[in-house]
């Protein structure tokens, strides 16, 4: 009877032993796998974070010394080069782009265009972009033939009453915006975007990139193959990015 006592006292204490163990091993596992995933989620946004940066610091030296720069040309999106990288020109309904003054700011800033075509491609982006307060959007992206209408005409695009470019003025700073609906595309993305002031602190630009849900739901859902849960959340709360469908 003792050693039987014994013996069941033993098994229920190694049970106990034995789960504590697994819990602790399964958590540590748990908590590691979550900081890899987080890790890799992060290097997303830290991506459109280096490449609204290098842009905007380059475009605040630039702006600070206009005279070492001479205009470049710039023209509207090429259907043509649709699905290919390619710097385009979309101005605002109420801009007249035979505006001699237009014209030079503009090809002013198009000194931005061969920058902005080696940033996509050496961060692997399809789109970065420059709001100019004169009304003038300029983009590079693989959407070309997107900012045309059925009817064959360009579409309009005023980035100063963007939400991107307005809470961009507003915080005087880089930030990431809610959830949108790009203009272009009609796909759901973040931006990223910072100011840029010239040497007087007046705005010259608001440059920015998209980030689409569709690649974050891509990189989670992938990420979360193994029966994992995964959420991005914003500061506000706000879910906008799960693993599940």
């Amino acid at each position: 009877q003792l050693t039987s006592e014994a013996s069941r006292k033993q098994q229920v204490s190694i049970a106990l032993n034995t789960n504590a163990i697994m819990t602790e091993v399964i958590q540590n596992n748990l908590n590691r796998i979550t900081g890899l995933e987080a890790s890799v989620t992060d290097e997303i946004f830290q991506g459109a974070k280096s490449r609204v940066t290098l842009l905007s610091q380059f475009a605040t030296r630039m702006f600070a010394n206009p005279d070492s720069y001479s205009p470049k040309p710039w023209a509207p999106p090429d259907p043509a080069m649709e699905g290919q990288l390619s710097a385009q020109v979309i101005l605002a309904d109420n801009v007249d782009p035979s505006d001699p003054k237009l014209q030079a700011t503009v090809g002013f800033a198009a000194n931005l265009n061969n920058l902005m075509l080696s940033i996509c491609r050496t961060f692997e982006s399809d789109n970065i972009y420059v709001g100019l307060p004169e009304g003038a959007f300029l983009s590079v992206s693989e959407n070309a033939s997107t900012w045309y209408l059925e009817d064959g005409s360009l579409m309009s695009y005023d980035a100063r009453t963007r939400f991107w470019y307005k809470q961009a003025v507003e915080a005087k700073g880089l930030i990431f915006t809610d959830v949108e609906t790009d203009a272009n595309t009609g796909e759901l993305s973040l931006v990223c975007a910072t100011p840029v002031y010239g040497p007087d602190g007046e705005l010259r630009a608001v440059v920015g990139t998209d980030l689409f849900l569709s690649t974050m739901l891509a990189s989670i859902q992938q990420s979360g193959s193994d029966g994992s849960y995964l959420l991005i959340i914003n500061k506000n709360g706000h879910i906008i990015a799960s693993s599940l469908e």
